[in-house]
């Protein structure tokens, strides 16, 4: 899940912990979710599902409307073989994508407001520390005084400019997201193993409507064919299965044998 990471936008203002501090004042429960199923998704991949699930259960109850945690759960109980369980997960999934979008525009928007207004502030008093300094310089020159106190207005000066620089790079990356994520789409992984659940619970014609999706949002992925064609096979469609399972790079052994058996 690639582009669930972009996420992470909400966590990155290292630059400055009080302007971190005002972004997250109303969306602090969405970025401590995400924390949690990114650990989840690391206990995910070394196999312990247990502590994966802890960890998504934690992000449901940071964020109830976080999506992705609910199809990570989907993904453990599948892998546990609860298909009813993972069937739930998946369904709630799906029906959070899409106000979830919605809101992560809609935050990535607030944040972009509150950096535009810190960035103006910061480059007017950049401006000001410069005339400051040079004003300095002019009317103390040569004394100590002058010396320590156009140190500190340099240092002063350098500091801010490197926030402003920082706050520059946010903005930049902000608006680049929120682009990209016009385009995107439901991650596969979790269409995917819906897919797969419902073949497990012999539902193959609902199986069949999500590995249609996946097509469609996924056209140059052709991963999941044969066990599309599968679900076409046993949903009694043999032509449209013969068509998919055409188009599959690699056939494992197992459905090939299915589809023969299935589709005489």
């Amino acid at each position: 899940m690639k582009k669930s990471i972009v996420f992470l936008i909400f966590l990155t203002f290292y630059f400055s912990p009080v302007l971190a501090k005002r972004i997250h004042i109303r969306l602090k429960p969405l970025p401590a979710s995400i924390r949690r199923v990114n650990m989840g998704v690391k206990y995910l991949k070394k196999g312990k599902l247990d502590k994966a699930m802890k960890m998504f259960d934690a992000a449901i109850k940071n964020y109830p409307s976080n999506y992705s945690a609910y199809g990570y759960k989907g993904i453990v109980y599948l892998k546990k073989n609860d298909y009813k369980n993972a069937e739930k997960n998946f369904e709630k999934a799906l029906s959070l994508y899409p106000s979830y979008k919605k809101t992560l525009e809609k935050s990535i928007k607030e944040s972009l407001k509150i950096l535009e207004r810190r960035r103006k502030k910061l480059e007017s008093k950049v401006s000001l520390e410069g005339d400051s300094v040079s004003g300095t310089q002019d009317y103390m020159c040569g004394s100590a005084a002058s010396l320590e106190l156009n140190n500190r207005k340099a240092e002063e000066k350098a500091t801010d400019e490197m926030k402003l620089k920082h706050i520059e790079e946010r903005i930049s990356y902000l608006k680049r997201r929120l682009e990209t994520l016009k385009n995107e789409k439901y991650p596969l992984i979790f269409r995917i193993g819906y897919a797969e659940t419902l073949m497990k619970m012999k539902k193959f014609e609902k199986a069949v409507e999500q590995f249609q999706f996946a097509a469609k949002d996924y056209p140059e992925n052709k991963s999941f064919y044969p066990k599309y064609a599968l679900s076409l096979a046993f949903a009694g469609n043999c032509a449209q299965a013969k068509q998919i399972i055409s188009q599959a790079t690699k056939i494992p052994p197992n459905i090939k044998k299915a589809l023969k058996e299935r589709c005489k």
